[in-house]
C-alpha cells in the first residue's frame, strides 16, 4: 500500500467511476483498475461492487474513512515544505522531435512553454524520453507511439490521437484515388520521416505496425527534418506517410486516406510511482488546450 494507491481510491471512490476518476488523475482507465484490484488482493476484500455506478463495500467505506485525515495531512506536509521555494525543485520535461515538428506544421507555432516553475524543456527521440523517465532524469515527457501498449510501464494521459494519410505530389497518378490499399504504394518512391537516425528494418517495423506492410526497398531516403520532406514531396521525388492534417496549406501537395485503422497518440508520460504536482497538471492543462485547439 502507497500514498499513490491511495489517492487513487479516494478518487475513484468520490467520483463511483473508474473512468471518470482516471480522467481527473490524468492517467489511463487500466491504471486505475489495476490499483484497485492491487489494494483489494493486499487487503483479500472487495473495496467496490462493480456496478454502475460503482457501489462501495463496507470495507470500502471503512478505508475512505481512513484515508481522508490521512491524505489532508499529506497534502499539507507538501504544501508547506513548497513554501521554501528555494527548495521547490524545477520542472524537467522532455518532448519527442515529432511533437514538436507537428506543432509547427499543423498549428503554425512551438512547444514553447513559459513558467518560473520549468527547469528545463528539450527535445530527443521517444525512446531516450522514456529512459530519462525511467531514470528520473525528466519529470515529464510528451511522446508519439502508434500502439499505447508501449506505455505500459510509465503512467500516461493521452493529449491527443491522429490517423495516418499518404502525401504525394498532385500530379502522382495514385491522386485519382480518394482511399489508397497500402499495398498500392509498393512501387512508389518513399521518404521516412524519423525523429532520429534508424535502419531500414526498424522503419519497415514501424510501417508494418501502421499499415501491416513495410516499404523499406523503396525508401529514396530517411529525414529527422519534416521541411526537407515537404520540400521533397512537393518536387515530386517522392511521396510518404505522415500524419493527417500536415501541409494543408502546400496547393501542391495532396493527403490521401490509407486503409488503416492505426493512429499515432501523443501521451504525456510520468513514472508510475510519482503523483502529478500542481505545476505539472497545469502544464499538463496547457499542452492539451494545444493539442485540440
Amino acid at each position: 500500500m502507497t500514498i499513490l494507491q491511495l489517492k487513487y481510491f479516494q478518487t475513484v471512490y468520490q467520483c463511483l467511476n473508474m473512468t471518470r476518476a482516471a480522467n481527473l488523475l490524468y492517467v489511463s482507465q487500466p491504471s486505475v483498475s489495476a490499483v484497485i484490484q492491487e489494494l483489494e488482493e493486499e487487503f483479500q476484500t472487495k473495496l467496490f461492487l462493480r456496478t454502475k455506478p460503482l457501489q462501495p463495500t463496507q470495507a470500502g467505506r471503512q478505508l475512505a474513512l481512513l484515508v481522508e485525515p490521512l491524505l489532508k495531512n499529506f497534502d499539507d506536509i507538501a504544501h508547506e515544505m513548497r513554501q521554501f521555494g528555494s527548495q521547490n525543485t524545477p520542472l524537467r520535461i522532455g518532448v519527442s522531435v515529432i511533437s514538436q515538428q507537428l506543432m509547427q506544421y499543423m498549428f503554425g507555432r512551438d512547444l514553447d512553454y513559459q513558467t518560473d516553475a520549468l527547469d528545463f524543456l528539450g527535445f530527443y527521440g521517444c525512446d531516450y524520453l522514456f529512459q530519462c523517465i525511467h531514470d528520473s532524469r525528466l519529470d515529464l515527457a510528451i511522446v508519439a507511439t502508434a500502439d499505447v501498449k508501449e506505455l505500459q510501464a510509465f503512467n500516461y494521459y493521452n493529449l491527443a490521437a491522429f490517423g495516418v494519410r499518404f502525401y504525394t505530389n498532385k500530379k502522382n497518378p495514385l491522386c485519382s484515388f480518394s482511399t489508397l490499399d497500402p499495398q498500392q504504394l509498393q512501387n512508389t518512391p518513399l521518404a521516412a520521416f524519423t525523429e532520429y537516425p534508424m535502419s531500414k528494418m526498424e522503419f519497415g517495423e514501424l510501417m508494418n505496425t501502421l499499415l501491416g506492410n513495410s516499404y523499406t526497398d523503396n525508401v529514396q531516403f530517411f529525414s529527422t527534418d519534416l521541411r526537407s520532406i515537404e520540400q521533397a514531396i512537393e518536387s515530386g521525388r517522392v511521396s510518404c506517410v505522415l500524419l493527417e492534417g500536415l501541409f494543408a496549406s502546400n496547393p501542391q501537395i495532396r493527403a490521401i486516406s490509407l486503409e488503416t485503422n492505426k493512429r499515432i497518440h501523443f501521451s504525456v508520460i510520468w513514472r508510475k510511482d510519482h503523483f502529478l504536482q500542481q505545476e505539472e497538471l497545469e502544464f499538463i492543462q496547457e499542452f492539451e488546450k494545444k493539442f485540440q485547439a
